[in-house]
Parts: C-alpha cells; sequence; structure tokens
C-alpha cells in the first residue's frame, strides 16, 4: 500500500481550515468488504490512518453506527481538499485487484459538551450523502464492482503518470460558422493511443462514486488553459453527482473570484448519465456559478434524470439536445419530428440550445430548420488536441455571451 507520486497526489498542508480536530466516513466501505471480502475494511482504515499521520494528525476514534465507519482525528490544520484527493486516490492493494477509498469530512461537533472525553462522539456529524450506488451482495455485483475499480484504479495512475491528453471540440454557429466555446474532452493515453474509452469509464466512476475527483482534476485544467490564454472560451464536463457546492469547490471558486474574466469564458457542462444528489442543492449549485461569473450548460438534454419541472429551476444558460436525437432523424418523418419538438423544448429552458452529433451536412440542415443554430459533432470538427485558438481568435464569443 504505497502512495503514487504525481500531479494529483498534493501535500496535505499548508492551507488548511484552521481546525485540529477531523471527522471522516468512509462511503464505501460495506461496498469494498462485499467485492474484496471483510478484510479490505481494515486495509481501508489502514490507508486512511497511514495518510492521515503523514499529515500530523492521529486517530483518536473509530465508531461504527448507523453512519457506517467514522474516524475522528486530531493534529495539524489540514487542508480538507488535498486530503480528500490524496484519500481518494491512494490505491490500495488486495489478491482481488486495487480499489480506492471514498470518504467524506465533516464538520467536528463544536465545543459545549458535544465531544466525549475519550475522543468520541456523543452525537454523529452532518455527512453528504453518498452518490455512488448502494452495496450489494452477490458475485454479479462484486465482479462488475472489482472491474468498475479497476477503470478507477486506471484512470487515477494515468493522472499520477501524466498520461491525461485533452482534446478539444468545438461548438460552431451553423450559418456563420463562429465558435461558441470549444469542449474539453478526456483521453487516456499510452504510446499515443486512446486505450480506455471514455463511454466506459465515466458510468464506472459514477457508481463508485468517485466523479468528485475526476472532475475537481479536469476543472483545474480547464481553468489552467483559460489563465494561459484570454482568447477562448472553454467548455468542461462534470457529472451531476458533483453538482453540489461544498468545500469540493473552495479551490475553483477561489481562482474565479479572483480572476471574474476568467468565469466569464468558463462554460460547466452539467452531465446528467447519474441523477443529481438533490435538484434543492443543484439549483444552489448553479446559482453560485453564475453568481460567480461562470455559464452553465445541461448535457444530453432528453435522456438524463431530471424532469422539465427540475430542469427549470436550474435556469441554465445552455441546454445540449442529446445525440441520439439527431442520429434517428434519418429513419422516419416521426423522429425528425421528435427532434425538432426537443429543439423547441430546450429553447423554453435556455437561450442557447446546441444540438449534439450533427455529423453530415443533412444534419447541419435538419437540425437549422428546426432552429438549433448551434451545432456540435463530425460534421465541424473531430476532438484534437491541437489548440486551435492559440493560431486565431475564437469568432462568435462576443454575440452568443456578452
Amino acid at each position: 500500500m504505497t502512495d503514487q507520486a504525481g500531479p494529483i497526489d498534493q501535500e496535505v498542508r499548508g492551507d488548511g481550515i484552521g481546525e485540529d480536530r477531523l471527522v471522516l466516513r468512509i462511503d464505501n466501505l460495506e461496498h469494498l468488504k462485499a467485492a474484496y471480502g471483510e478484510g479490505a475494511g481494515l486495509l481501508a482504515c489502514d490507508m486512511v490512518d497511514r495518510i492521515l499521520r503523514e499529515s500530523g494528525h492521529r486517530i483518536v476514534a473509530v465508531e461504527q453506527g448507523v453512519e457506517g465507519c467514522v474516524i475522528v482525528s486530531s493534529g495539524a490544520p489540514l487542508s480538507r481538499h488535498a486530503l480528500r484527493r490524496r484519500l481518494a486516490t491512494t490505491p490500495v492493494c488486495t489478491a482481488g485487484g486495487a480499489f480506492h477509498a471514498v470518504a467524506t469530512l465533516a464538520e467536528a461537533p463544536s465545543a459545549g459538551g458535544t465531544g466525549q472525553p475519550d475522543g468520541g462522539l456523543r452525537r454523529p456529524p452532518a455527512f453528504t450523502a453518498f452518490s455512488g450506488e448502494p452495496p450489494a451482495r452477490g458475485e454479479a455485483w462484486a465482479k462488475r464492482h472489482r472491474a468498475d475499480m479497476a477503470k478507477a484504479a486506471h484512470l487515477f495512475q494515468a493522472i499520477s503518470t501524466d498520461r491525461i491528453a485533452l482534446a478539444w471540440q468545438p461548438v460552431v454557429h451553423a450559418g456563420t460558422e463562429s465558435i461558441l466555446y470549444q469542449e474539453c474532452l478526456l483521453r487516456i493515453l499510452d504510446g499515443g493511443r486512446d486505450i480506455l474509452p471514455i463511454a466506459e469509464l465515466l458510468p464506472a466512476i459514477e457508481r463508485l462514486g468517485l466523479a468528485r475527483v475526476l472532475d475537481d482534476y479536469m476543472l483545474s485544467r480547464v481553468l489552467d488553459e483559460l489563465e494561459a490564454a484570454d482568447n477562448v472560451v472553454l467548455g468542461v464536463n462534470i457529472s451531476a453527482q458533483s453538482a453540489v457546492f461544498d468545500d469540493w469547490w473552495e479551490p475553483v471558486a477561489l481562482r474565479l473570484r479572483a480572476a471574474p474574466a476568467l468565469a466569464a469564458r468558463l462554460v460547466v457542462e452539467i452531465t446528467e448519465t447519474a441523477p443529481f444528489p438533490s435538484i434543492s442543492g443543484a439549483v444552489s449549485f448553479v446559482a453560485e456559478l453564475h453568481a460567480l461569473g461562470c455559464r452553465v450548460a445541461l448535457d444530453d438534454f432528453g435522456v438524463g434524470y431530471a424532469s422539465i419541472r427540475q430542469l427549470l429551476a436550474l435556469r441554465p444558460d445552455i441546454v445540449k439536445i442529446d445525440r441520439s436525437f439527431v442520429a434517428r432523424t434519418g429513419s422516419s418523418n416521426h423522429e425528425r419530428d421528435v427532434f425538432g419538438r426537443m429543439v423547441g423544448l430546450a429553447s423554453t429552458l435556455a437561450p442557447i440550445v446546441i444540438a449534439e452529433g450533427i455529423e453530415t451536412e443533412s444534419h447541419r440542415k435538419l437540425a437549422e430548420q428546426a432552429g438549433a443554430i448551434w451545432q456540435q459533432g463530425y460534421h465541424w470538427g473531430r476532438p484534437s488536441g491541437v489548440r486551435s485558438w492559440r493560431a486565431a481568435p475564437q469568432r462568435g464569443r462576443e454575440a452568443a455571451f456578452h
């Protein structure tokens, strides 16, 4: 059980929270036991203990209860954000494969009699609900869980060894061919080849409850790109599981508050391949992003989990119609009518509607006739590692966003 050094594995001291008491829960402990055996729980706790000790903390209590395994530690002030990243991305090796523990940090009970002399808790702190799937018994579930975890381990290893590449695909105006923004796409490379399809990776990460870690990393990379060029608008995908404005978002929020011009060039795309933890929380999340100056897009519209009434409450700036609707338009007049109605419905949710999956000239014309003048797909450009804005300014940004 050794840490992997790399860009995602940050020092957990230094920008701390000014407290010397930490309450931590291993969210997926029962999942790990079900998939890897009872000993996996002890291995996960050992990993947490080692990382806390390396960062100047010592465990003063371990309690089992309705909240699961809750660990209380005491020591030097810590950066919660960096600690959670390190806990989630440190692999624990077993005979069944490497796994990653998902930890939630909560406020310690305040002074005034809530703590016990032995360091325990008289009342449990409030933890955020775990966003991964519930644990199950049976070899079929365990086999899939181990397969998902192998993908997560591969991803975090690729990040730590700098084998992550960013690709870019433009959102284009069908009439003027101006660019609204460039969407950032993740690639995991080995010898220049893309070796882990994102279509397989993202559902696995969401089922494990690890989407927050990936989204945090991708947002940090995209902000770096925005800082490096002041003539481009960039979009980045996050899971609906990440649509909760908590301390995971503190570093991003600090960067955006310090640079409002940066926020104005960031589009955060919320992908509904998993349910929102809370619609009210998602509404607050979008409001916070708007207050920071960002634009918010709803991705994969038409195939997500939220209802139309719930999506109306989010008040996004952009709605992206899932590519499946365009793909089906060649099969019948009925499917073309369905696509047209989806464009009309999306236009009631946001001022900008983007049709995804535009692969041919006939797709382009059909979408434009339906009212989807902003389009994305192979017809307008395949995802590429070339940063085209470094050679030419982005057109269309002023007309669309100002």
